[in-house]
């Protein structure tokens, strides 16, 4: 079982209020569909699709702080203030599969040569 944080990562969230309280949307949803977590998860593709029809800026927004609230306390992996040159990485990949010998298997299979097309440009990106 995970540790509860001790303070909400945002102020005036209160995560118990949502899953548990009445008057919550999950409670109400619950409610509305006596239970039945197969009904009520049809409902999500028709949510999504108005989210990304009315308001596409709002989704991106609504997962970011999603992940800043439920796995970042968890795993630091998903902190944005964590960063690591993946360049280095692909460079590595590039560097590994150029050997004469590699290239001589690699390049007369066309998905590995479009592999090694977006590594090398990746590469050459410096991604963080």
């Amino acid at each position: 079982m995970l540790p509860t944080p001790k303070a909400p990562p945002f102020p005036g969230l209160r995560p118990r209020f949502l899953m548990f309280n009445a008057d919550s949307i999950a409670s109400q949803t619950r409610r509305e569909f006596g239970g039945d977590v197969t009904a009520a998860l049809h409902i999500l593709p028709i949510y999504y699709q108005r989210i990304w029809q009315k308001q596409p800026g709002r989704l991106p927004e609504k997962v970011t702080g999603q992940m800043l609230m439920f796995y970042v306390p968890y795993c630091r992996a998903y902190d944005p203030r964590f960063t690591r040159n993946l360049g280095d990485q692909y460079q590595l990949g590039v560097v590994s599969l150029s050997d004469p010998m590699c290239r001589k298997v690699w390049s007369a299979y066309s998905p590995a040569v479009d592999f090694m097309t977006r590594t090398e440009e990746l590469a050459r990106r410096g991604l963080r």
